[in-house]
């Protein structure tokens, strides 16, 4: 049985990878916040497509993660491609799209 057989719904299994990712950067245990992103965003893009939202948040919490880690370089590539792709989905004006431009500006001040 694969992992997409037994997981009932895509987006779901993703946002409890994301909350624990989440949970894990909380506590400074960042290689498996970092991995628990990855494998979310394989997910993601495995069951519901490169292009879709879930996929733009899994990136957007990556690059975002990156970036308190001290890796801003990184972070940046995750978050413009989160950008991309909830812009698309989402619009300009939506909050999340809104927050991940105003991260970027800093960044790349």
């Amino acid at each position: 049985m694969t992992l997409s057989e037994k997981v009932p719904c895509p987006l779901v299994h993703i946002a409890e990878l994301l909350k624990s990712a989440s949970e894990h950067q909380r506590w400074k245990a960042y290689p498996e916040a970092e991995r628990l992103w990855l494998e979310a965003l394989e997910f993601g893009r495995e069951q519901l497509g490169p292009d879709h939202p879930a996929v733009g948040t899994a990136l957007a919490d990556l690059g975002q993660g990156l970036v308190e880690q001290g890796r801003p370089l990184e972070g940046r590539e995750y978050l413009i491609q989160a950008l991309t792709n909830l812009e698309k989905n989402l619009g300009n004006s939506d909050p999340q799209v809104l927050w991940i431009f105003s991260h970027l500006h800093e960044l790349f001040r």
